[in-house]
């Protein structure tokens, strides 16, 4: 049965993909998000199908207006890192403060009571040599950095409201456009070994969209992870990644000594799967999508793979510990 949404971070990288298919399952919708040059633009494809809320959703009147006629609501909205541990204090704001908000103004709302809440994987903590794969979901959170326990804070007072709540830790979802170069050096804060699990942007899109309509998942925390066709190595990933976009590869001594270090692991995606029935895409369509998406581009970063190279060794502190040049 379709019904009014409210999708939070609606023109986002992963939020526009929640909205088409929010759309094309025949939802009505009201789209919150902080207005911008890049959301803008991807709004208008949606401007005559969507009611739009521009606004800071730090703001309670702004949350107040979006909420008008909802009856559930899809949060995805946060600051993600770098951002959220370069800039700790606006993370608070808006991944704990405005969730707070948002929870208090439908627990006020007479419609508004059903939430899926975008949580992450960087709950778990980095330290895989701690445990054995998979990750299950009765493991205790142990995150590692600011964002980390922005969002295990949100998880705690989202359980503790009267909402009918579906709590989503994401796996590792990287832009099919590739990252900048602030967020391709954090990759050298992993190890060569550490546990990656991957999950597509649409296979992620198709999890929250199926979550809102699922009763079977009220009250639960699931993992939105790719399965086995999408679990791997940091060194293989991050150097896959950067293949495809025709840079790379990087050697093993760039990236941190020692036992495996990745957020979150290989996961028990079994229960999510079965409820939410997302799991499309394998790593082969992630780097066959971003080499789609570097297009002629890739040819020209090939010629000058050796000095980009050079340059992004410069921010591996381990790399200049191993004598790299």
């Amino acid at each position: 049965m379709s019904q009014t949404i409210l999708l939070t971070g609606a023109f986002g990288s992963i939020g526009s993909r929640v909205l088409r298919n929010l759309l094309a399952d025949g939802h009505r919708l009201t789209c919150l998000d902080l207005k911008s040059p890049g959301a803008e633009a991807v709004s208008r494809a949606y401007a005559d199908r969507v009611r739009i809320v521009w606004g800071d959703i730090c703001e309670r009147a702004v949350l107040e207006d979006a909420l008008r006629g909802a009856g559930a609501v899809i949060h995805m909205a946060a600051i993600i890192p770098p951002l959220a541990n370069d800039k700790p204090d606006l993370a608070t704001a808006i991944n704990v403060e405005a969730t707070r908000t948002l929870v208090e103004l439908m627990e006020r709302s007479a419609n508004a009571k059903r939430l899926v809440f975008a949580s992450s994987m960087g709950l778990a903590g980095l330290e895989q040599h701690r445990r054995e794969p998979p990750l299950r979901t009765d493991e205790p959170p142990a995150p590692n950095d600011h964002y980390g326990r922005t969002k295990a804070s949100c998880e705690t007072l989202i359980r503790a409201s009267t909402l009918q709540w579906t709590l989503l830790r994401i796996a590792a979802c990287p832009p099919e456009r590739g990252g900048s170069e602030d967020e391709i050096k954090m990759i050298f804060d992993f190890s060569a070994d550490g546990r990656v699990e991957f999950v597509h942007g649409d296979d992620v899109a198709r999890a929250f969209s199926n979550a809102v309509r699922c009763d079977a998942a009220i009250g639960r925390l699931l993992f939105v992870g790719g399965g086995a066709r999408c679990q791997t190595y940091a060194y293989d990933f991050f150097n896959s990644m950067l293949g495809a976009t025709g840079l790379g590869p990087l050697p093993r001594a760039a990236f941190r000594p020692g036992p495996p270090y990745f957020f979150g692991d290989w996961l028990d995606t079994d229960e999510s799967q079965a409820l939410l029935r997302f799991q499309q895409h394998t790593l082969a369509d992630l780097y066959a999508s971003q080499r789609q998406a570097a297009g002629y581009k890739r040819h020209l970063l090939r010629l000058v793979a050796p000095l980009v190279n050079r340059r992004l060794l410069k921010h591996s502190p381990y790399w200049k510990q191993a004598g790299g040049a």
